[in-house]
């Protein structure tokens, strides 16, 4: 039987196949890490790693691999065909698995908490409609353990999960906005532009920053409208 395929068929079918999953799997990945998170956890380079991949499968291997025997070729096509799927698949799901759901304040520094580091149904139910309403990851805040709570605070001191960590520590940024504006903004940045009678207001403030679970950087965070406005990638210590 003759499909009438030859090299050149195979190249642009495969460079036109690539092209329609290159930009479909960017647009979805852009979604995942918006604004300064694409570039946090470096999705530039490792797309760009991952789409060389699927090139490498289809079509430069399919058009290393082709031959005249079209029943035959196509056999080898279908194997092609399923690997690509395989990566595909994997790489659609990592990039979604670990995509940063959260931005949690914890004490004194942010800590970007990605999707499979917690359980999502064991978000409190106003956290989670946050993540579900919003474009980047919220601003949160973890309770701190109370003295009280001695056997979390046993498990904590003793290599457990941080609060960062637990769902059940979170609530809304605002719950501890005065004391964060207290504790941290206003020691460390004011702006009176804007205030009445000349009143201070907090402004940007510089806080470390944990993401994928030991990296740091700093937040310039903007304590009046509790906004993540820039990292930048120094060591914050």
């Amino acid at each position: 039987m003759n499909f009438g395929l030859n090299r050149r068929t195979i190249f642009l079918v495969g460079a036109f196949e690539t092209i329609v999953l290159s930009v479909t799997t960017f647009f979805l990945v852009a979604n995942w890490y918006p604004d300064h998170f694409f570039y946090l956890f470096g999705v530039f380079e490792k797309l760009i790693a991952f789409l060389a991949m699927l090139a490498l499968l289809s079509p430069v291997l399919s058009t290393i691999f082709y031959k005249s025997n079209d029943e035959s070729y196509v056999n080898d096509l279908s194997v092609i065909f399923a690997l690509k799927i395989i990566v595909l698949a994997f790489g659609i799901y990592f990039a979604y698995s670990h995509r940063p759901v959260l931005l949690v304040f914890s004490v004194d520094r942010f800590v970007v908490v990605q999707a499979h580091q917690i359980n999502i149904s064991d978000v409190p139910p106003g956290i989670l409609k946050l993540i579900h309403s919003s474009y980047s990851p919220p601003v949160i805040a973890a309770k701190r353990v109370s003295e009280q709570n001695v056997r979390l605070l046993l498990e904590i001191m003793s290599g457990g999960v941080d609060i960062e960590y637990r769902p059940a520590q979170y609530e809304k940024f605002k719950f501890q906005r005065d004391e964060i504006f207290e504790s941290v903004c206003s020691s460390v940045g004011t702006d009176s532009r804007g205030a009445p009678d000349g009143e201070l207001q907090p402004g940007p403030v510089e806080l470390p920053l944990v993401y994928d679970s030991n990296k740091f950087a700093v937040a310039i965070f903007d304590c009046k409208n509790a906004v993540l406005q820039k990292i930048v990638f120094k060591d914050p210590w």
